[in-house]
């Protein structure tokens, strides 16, 4: 089976493949719908999470200060931040390969015998 899909809309691609990431990995580093939407806030918006950016997110996903600060040190243990609170580099590497104008993801899945 092949599945193909041509996003030209650069958050729905970054949803789409923080999903498909998240769903292959162990439960305890998978990520909560609050959380994935802390992920695509930081990269579609590419810049620091300070002052009114910051706030910007907490009225999005309505929280205070301290609540996505836990948001973030969650993200941090689960491996999708680094220990600075940004992006995990292939995260990033992701970020700059799509705004840079093209990225391809590749995913194989198999049952049975060796790869």
């Amino acid at each position: 089976m092949k599945i193909e899909k041509n996003f030209t809309n650069k958050e729905l691609f970054y949803q789409s493949s923080i999903r498909l990431l998240n769903s292959m990995l162990p439960a305890e580093k998978q990520i909560t719908p609050t959380e994935e939407t802390v992920l695509l806030f930081m990269l579609t918006k590419m810049k620091p999470l300070e002052g009114g950016m910051r706030k910007e997110l907490c009225d999005k996903i309505k929280c205070s200060s301290q609540s996505l600060s836990a948001h973030f040190k969650r993200l941090k243990v689960k491996g999708w931040l680094d220990d600075n609170g940004l992006l995990e580099k292939h995260i990033d590497a992701m970020q700059t390969e799509v705004n840079k104008g093209t990225y391809e993801v590749k995913v194989s899945l198999w049952y049975g015998g060796n790869s």
